[in-house]
């Protein structure tokens, strides 16, 4: 069984979905293609093999650690938003002039965690959903630019010195 359109939110399968469908289906050397219900698919199933297992209880996938997307964007705007919010809240640490905005780190803490919700991240909602997420984290980019520019143009808060701090933990681009 292969399920397939732009995600659970009302998107369903596009034209070209269903034009590759047909196509596909009549391709030698794959897999034959039929386009059906999950109720016919099941009770083929259940005809064609009578040890199948019966599972009781909640099923947790003690190997599933990560969350697969079709809109890998979001994926990666998202980790790069993850990372710069550790970067500011560094220099919000050693911030002694609170330069930094205690009100936009939360405002901008809440533009990253709302989209982690559970049917934006991998991939499952509709399209306007995924649009007004890519404008969030665009919105992000500029309130972090804006923090991060103020505490660099105004200093450290390290009186009489130059400062210093590299926020690169690793070799080579975080995200």
């Amino acid at each position: 069984m292969l399920l397939f359109g732009y995600g659970d939110g009302g998107g369903g399968p596009t034209p070209e979905m269903i034009e590759r469908l047909s196509r596909l289906s009549a391709v030698k050397g794959l897999p034959r293609i039929t386009c059906s219900t999950p109720n016919k698919f099941f009770s083929v199933v259940e005809k064609s093999d009578k040890m199948l297992c019966e599972w009781w209880g909640e099923l947790y996938f003690e190997l599933h650690r990560g969350t697969y997307t079709s809109h890998a964007k979001l994926k990666e705007m998202n980790r790069k938003c993850e990372f710069l919010m550790t970067d500011l809240e560094f220099l919000s640490a050693h911030d002694k002039n609170d330069i930094i905005s205690c009100a936009s780190i939360e405002e901008m803490w809440k533009i990253v965690l709302f989209n982690q919700f559970h049917d934006i991240l991998p991939g499952s909602s509709i399209q306007k959903v995924f649009e007004d997420a890519i404008e969030d984290y665009d919105r992000f980019l500029v309130m972090w630019e804006a923090e991060y520019t103020k505490f660099h143009q105004l200093g450290s808060g390290v009186e009489g010195e130059d400062c210093v701090i590299n926020l690169t933990t690793g070799a080579g681009n975080r995200w």
